[in-house]
């Protein structure tokens, strides 16, 4: 599994090539011949540097996190997996199965003209199901139709499994801490009875 970088001066073998590769692939079709957009911290794809420059900054100044996928298309990337899976067999794999319009639809309960939550423009509109049409033959057994997330409602729900989070690590370090005190009282009879003896 890639682990990246270790620490900010410390440069595996394997970072290395994968910034390699991206740069070669960067460079392949390039918009102007002899510069691309740098994406690193610093220039945060603001500046166009050379390969060699682009190369340096992101062995120097990392890549800008989430540069390549804002969180809703994650969020609609789960969405869609975790209900192909609901919908069809375990064993089958949605990343490597045809596209499935239906389970878009499903999964983020479709836009109006036949817009869909993920994949919208990939798709033949002809082909997509409408949401009427999807609610109209269902029966409670089957995989439920969605609602479409809010940014507030995703960001409520990070923020909520933040402070869980939070709870369940003061819960465990409490917990440790009492621990430790019984630990200590015991030693302490212990030492007691030892000096009475």
């Amino acid at each position: 599994m890639y682990k990246g970088r270790a620490s900010r001066w410390e440069f595996t073998d394997e970072w290395k090539e994968k910034t390699k590769q991206f740069v070669n692939s960067a460079f392949a079709i390039p918009s102007r011949p002899a510069k691309v957009l740098c994406p690193c911290n610093k220039f945060c794809n603001n500046k166009r540097q050379t390969k060699e420059e682009v190369s340096k900054h992101l062995l120097k100044d990392r890549f800008r996190q989430s540069m390549w996928m804002n969180a809703g298309c994650q969020l609609r990337d789960e969405g869609y997996q975790n209900k192909f899976t609901e919908v069809h067999d375990d064993d089958v794999d949605p990343l490597t199965a045809p596209f499935d319009p239906e389970v878009a639809v499903l999964a983020g309960q479709g836009k109006r003209n036949g817009r869909l939550w993920i994949g919208d423009g990939s798709v033949d509109t002809a082909t997509i199901p409408s949401l009427r049409q999807v609610r109209r033959g269902r029966k409670s057994s089957q995989p439920r139709v969605e609602t479409c997330p809010t940014p507030s409602s995703v960001a409520m729900d990070q923020i909520r499994a933040w402070v869980e989070e939070l709870n369940r690590m003061r819960e465990e370090a409490e917990a440790k801490a009492w621990r430790m005190e019984e630990q200590m009282i015991q030693q302490q009879q212990l030492t007691q009875q030892q000096q009475m003896m």
